[in-house]
């Protein structure tokens, strides 16, 4: 495995102060280019998530073939419209794990997703508004959620009361009917 940078070490480390230099000194000799930072939120998903990593690769892999196929045999080839849907089905699984990711990520940072808008407002120092503009959004959707919740129990005993009513009634009329047949009957 050959590396792009070159850095021998020049004898074994006896202790960790010499150990820690020779750290210091493979750091100092290696390219800038050899630590990747992520430049944006799919590149560091690309790091971390491992299915989102092999279906980027499926992309790539892909768009070479699909180059490879138009410079074969033109865009009008059955096999290159073939290579465009599969290509479209590789892209399409792509966004969908990128949006399933970021959709986690969301709800792993706090009950609900940021908007473009509040990261700006985080990124410009205006964190401490932004947080009560988000706890606030958060409340009032939870009292959205309890008043409708409110609202469905509240409709749910309006059926309940409704039916024992209706069974109350129908009891009655069962009732009085079953009565006049008696007296009906009975000699007098």
């Amino acid at each position: 495995m050959s590396r792009s940078y070159n850095y021998k070490p020049q004898r074994q480390p006896s202790t960790l102060m010499d150990s820690f230099g020779a750290v210091q000194a493979a750091l100092a000799a290696m390219p800038e280019e050899s630590v990747k930072t992520p430049r944006n939120a799919a590149d560091a998903f690309l790091m971390t998530d491992a299915t989102l990593a092999s279906i980027d690769k499926q992309r790539h892999d892909a768009e070479s073939q699909y180059k490879k196929l138009v410079t074969l045999y033109g865009f009008n080839d059955p096999m290159v419209e073939a290579m465009q849907i599969q290509r479209a089905a590789i892209e399409n699984a792509y966004n969908t794990r990128l949006s399933a990711l970021r959709r986690k990520r969301e709800e792993q940072q706090g009950r609900g997703a940021l908007t473009a808008s509040n990261d700006d407002a985080f990124k410009q120092g205006n964190t401490r508004k932004t947080a009560e503009q988000h706890s606030l959004r958060i409340k009032r959707e939870e009292e959205r959620l309890l008043q409708i919740r409110m609202d469905e129990q509240q409709k749910q005993k309006r059926r309940n009361d409704t039916l024992w009513l209706w069974a109350f009634l129908m009891l009655g009329l069962f009732d009085t009917k079953h009565y006049q047949q008696r007296t009906a009957l009975r000699p007098v």
